[in-house]
Formats: C-alpha cells, sequence, structure tokens
C-alpha cells in the first residue's frame, strides 16, 4: 500500500472527533497523475476549509522538493500537541525523520525533523 491511505484515515478521523484540531498535510508526489486520493482529500478540504491545510508538491516542479526549508514553512513549531506523521518511500522518510529502529519501532528522530527541534513526542513515522 501506499503511506497516504494511512494517513488519509487518520486526517478523517481526527477532523472528525476533534473539533478544534487544526491539520497540515505536506504531499509530496512525482507528478500531478500520481497523486493519490485525490478527490478525497479535495473533499475532506471542503468540508474542514478552516481547519485541513494541504500543500501539494510536486518532483516535476523545480524548487518543489521536500526540504528543511519548505517544512519550516508548512509545519508548526515543536510544541506539546504538535503531532508530526511521516510516510513515504523510505528514503524521504529517513532524510526528513531518519528511519525506523531495527525492530520495527519508531526509533529516535532524525533527519529534517531532529534539525527543526522535533522529538520522539512529536513525531510518528507510519
Amino acid at each position: 500500500g501506499t503511506g497516504i491511505t494511512p494517513i488519509f484515515q487518520a486526517l478523517s478521523h481526527i477532523l472528525e472527533k476533534d473539533p478544534i484540531a487544526k491539520v497540515t498535510l505536506v504531499c509530496a508526489n512525482k507528478t500531478p497523475q500520481d497523486v493519490l486520493l485525490a478527490d478525497e482529500l479535495a473533499a475532506l478540504q471542503k468540508a474542514y476549509p478552516k481547519r485541513l491545510t494541504i500543500h501539494h508538491h510536486l518532483d516535476s516542479v523545480a524548487g518543489s522538493q521536500v526540504t528543511p526549508e519548505l517544512l519550516k514553512r508548512h509545519l508548526p513549531a515543536a510544541a506539546p500537541g504538535v503531532l508530526i506523521m511521516v510516510c513515504g518511500p523510505m528514503a524521504m522518510s529517513k532524510a526528513v525523520a531518519g528511519p525506523k529502529a531495527k525492530d520495527f519501532s519508531q526509533g529516535e528522530v532524525g533527519g529534517f525533523l531532529k534539525d527543526m527541534g522535533y522529538s520522539t513526542v512529536h513525531v510518528w513515522k507510519v
């Protein structure tokens, strides 16, 4: 499967069950045709316009790759109540949040998110 499926389920649940939660989705794909659940994400954003923000970034567009600068523009600062869920290809996930542990537990936070001040209380690797 792809990482967007569990993230979509989590987004839907959070927005439905927590009336004050604000959610930002940074979604990176190679091309517009690679965006999975595009219609479902658009419908969710329409249903929660003040609480859900979606940022689509395409590898095919120069300057749109996932970088520390891009994440700093879109993510809240590390603080109580902030949760960053990371999913995607292993190389991207490792660059963003560090690898999972050898026993497949969460492991330490690494990568861009560690450099931005996030810790294990803020990051969940899907």
